[in-house]
């Protein structure tokens, strides 16, 4: 089931227990996220898509690729845990905007370079510490989880690394 099936179903559900989107949502979401969900402009969290289909009594099938999604989701969020970041990034890298879970995604990414990037600082592995402070700025503006505070934090990860590339160069 796609983003559009998915608000499709629910906006349909809904009218037919003729509920209005500020009485289905309650005090749990707000009535613009139903509303970005019901016309398919916002993909809902597991949490918000369990509340909505157990208040209108829906039934959600997901497909094997969802579910594989959901699994890779729950893999990088372990890995993270387990400090394995690189892993986390490689799965979160498979994922496109659009897709499922692609917000979530993007959010360990970003937190995943920032470890990296600073512990690659710590080492003095300078040239690392770029590479995924760039990639901790890059992802931290993307999707709904945009993070401006981790931003500044890569950003400022990228100018200690390069000003150190440069002071090892000056001193080489």
């Amino acid at each position: 089931m796609d983003l559009h099936e998915i608000g499709r179903a629910i906006k349909t559900k809904r009218k037919a227990l003729h509920l209005t989107q500020a009485a289905t949502v309650g005090d749990t979401i707000t009535r613009n996220m139903l509303s970005q969900v019901e016309s398919g402009v916002a993909y809902p969290s597991v949490k918000t898509l369990m509340f909505l289909t157990e208040r209108l009594g829906l039934s959600m099938s997901v497909s094997d690729a969802e579910e594989s999604v959901f699994y890779s989701y729950l893999t990088a969020k372990d890995n993270f845990h387990a400090g394995e970041f690189s892993a986390v990034i490689k799965a979160a890298s498979e994922h496109k905007p659009g897709s499922p879970l692609f917000d979530e995604f993007s959010a360990l990414k970003t937190r995943a370079a920032i470890e990296i990037a600073e512990s690659a600082y710590i080492r003095r592995d300078f040239a690392a510490c770029v590479e995924y402070a760039e990639l901790a700025k890059e992802s931290a503006s993307d999707g709904t989880f945009a993070n401006n505070a981790l931003i500044t934090q890569a950003q400022n990860l990228l100018l200690l690394c390069e000003k150190e590339t440069k002071k090892a160069a000056k001193e080489a």
